[in-house]
């Protein structure tokens, strides 16, 4: 646990633990494939899609605002902006020890006047090999191409604003 992205927290503990339940059931029924090394990094996978798809369901998306939230606030009030997200499916993902770090970068939006970009937040998990995204905001296995990440980070500063303000500076 780091910061605001504790993964040891009773409330969530005990969420996550509801969740696996079922899914360990359909993990025992995939078939297994590939070296040791892929077979680590399919069940990975498995773990984080699961995750990404336990969060989504679980927490309505709202709009960014300047409130920070903890994961087991979050779960608790069912709503959260990309950042309270982020930071609740990096608290699932390590408490699964799935290493997890916060994508922090922006959103962009087009328009037919004038295209705008938008700080958004997602995770990136590591599945034995390389740094895979995910964003439990939206309803896809796969981080669209609309967003570019900046910079990533644990959040493990006393100062949570620290990573996010060296990225909106950029962008003044």
């Amino acid at each position: 646990s780091a910061g605001l992205i504790d993964y040891k927290d009773p409330f969530l503990i005990k969420w996550i633990q509801t969740q696996t339940a079922e899914q360990t059931e359909l993990d025992s029924k995939q078939p297994q494939t590939g070296g040791q090394a892929a077979q680590v990094a399919q069940q990975t996978r498995r773990q984080a899609l699961s995750a990404r798809g336990w969060v989504s369901k679980s927490v309505s998306r709202t709009e960014l605002d300047r409130n920070l939230q903890t994961p087991a606030v979050t779960l608790r009030q069912r709503k959260g902006d990309s950042l309270d997200h982020a930071f609740l499916l990096a608290a699932v993902l390590r408490s699964l020890k799935i290493p997890a770090r916060i994508a922090i970068g922006f959103q962009a939006e087009p328009s037919t006047v004038r295209p705008t970009c938008q700080l958004h937040f997602w995770v990136e998990y590591f599945d034995s090999s390389q740094w895979v995204p995910i964003d439990s905001t939206i309803d896809s296995e796969l981080v669209p191409s609309d967003r570019f990440k900046i910079t990533e980070s644990s959040f493990a500063s006393i100062n949570a604003y620290e990573p996010i303000l060296g990225v909106t500076r950029l962008f003044t």
